[in-house]
């Protein structure tokens, strides 16, 4: 069996994006997560590898969950349908995601009960 590798760089860049898409600077992010801004940086650029501990205290500050971060080191597609999802709500009230889960689940109800009724060019 062959050792996985992690790309401390992805990771890096994927908590700036959502620092950035939450409007936070560095120095919010360390206060958040119980650290300083210096070391947010390294940890963005991918000059520092970030223990466990800290992404953990990390997603919590940004409001998302590790997949989240992890999504580019693994090859599955659940991953990567799960991290867009994520995305998706990651601006959404409770109240909206709700809805939104609510619709979502219909909309999987009538496509299984009338599973006879579609063929591959109907999608």
């Amino acid at each position: 069996m062959s050792k996985a590798m992690v790309d401390y760089a992805l990771i890096g860049r994927r908590i700036r994006y959502y620092r950035k898409l939450r409007q936070m600077t560095q120095a919010q992010l360390a206060e958040y997560a119980g650290t300083v801004d210096n070391y947010i940086s390294m940890i963005e650029s991918g000059y520092k590898k970030s223990s466990l501990e800290m992404l953990v205290s990390i997603c919590n500050a940004l409001n998302i969950t590790m997949d989240v971060l992890l999504v580019d080191n693994q090859t599955t597609k659940y991953l990567e349908t799960h991290s867009m999802i994520e995305e998706l709500f990651s601006d959404c009230t409770k109240e909206e995601s709700m809805f939104v889960i609510d619709a979502m689940a219909s909309i999987i109800d009538t496509l299984h009960n009338n599973r006879y009724a579609l063929t591959k060019t109907d999608l």
